[in-house]
């Protein structure tokens, strides 16, 4: 078998697979579980969980090339860059791309809870709602006494997701040039 190289370079190659999560997780809230020979909560819900998770990818990847770059994000009111620990992606969510303004503890909570869980154990935290709807936040948070909550407006998120793949495929040579994980990635 012979393979062709399909990409020019590694950039062009994640903002394929950037829009090809943004399609299909589109496609996955679109879609509606009716049938009851295949679903059996046939109750017209979408395709919550692997929808969420490609949208979690796509804020994955977005805050990756933004790793140990200068980039500023605001973080509990002080300006912070994102580093190596992998939540630390999850920082580009308080960025222009997401237009969020979370604690370092909820962004500690949404990345262990509801993206980590979800793709390794298929299950969310306790703490978690998806909910396939519109609403604004698209990550919404309820204190109360004794709990926090957090709500996934999974449509809205979606919305977002793909504004955020806009921005970053405008600014992606200058991401790029400025990214370590950019310049180390194979084909450059």
């Amino acid at each position: 078998m012979t393979f062709v190289k399909r990409h020019k370079s590694p950039k062009e190659m994640v903002i394929e697979a950037l829009e090809e999560h943004i399609f299909a997780a589109k496609y996955l809230l679109n879609y509606r579980k009716l049938d009851k020979h295949v679903w059996a909560n046939a109750n017209g819900g979408v395709l919550g969980f692997p929808a969420t998770i490609l949208l979690f990818a796509i804020v994955d990847t977005i805050g990756s090339y933004y790793r140990n770059t200068n980039y500023q994000i605001q973080v509990d009111g002080l300006s912070t860059t994102i580093d190596d620990e992998g939540w630390q992606h999850f920082k580009i969510l308080n960025s222009l791309y997401f237009n969020l303004n979370l604690s370092t503890e909820d962004l500690k909570q949404i990345y262990v809870f509801a993206r980590s869980k979800l793709v390794h154990n298929s299950v969310i935290g306790s703490n978690f709602l998806l909910k396939a709807s519109n609403d604004s936040p698209f990550i919404a948070i309820t204190t109360t006494e004794n709990s926090i909550k957090y709500v996934l407006n999974l449509k809205s998120f979606c919305r977002q997701c793909e504004q955020a793949i806009i921005n970053f495929r405008n600014n992606a040579d200058e991401i790029f040039q400025n990214s370590k994980i950019g310049r180390k990635l194979p084909g450059k």
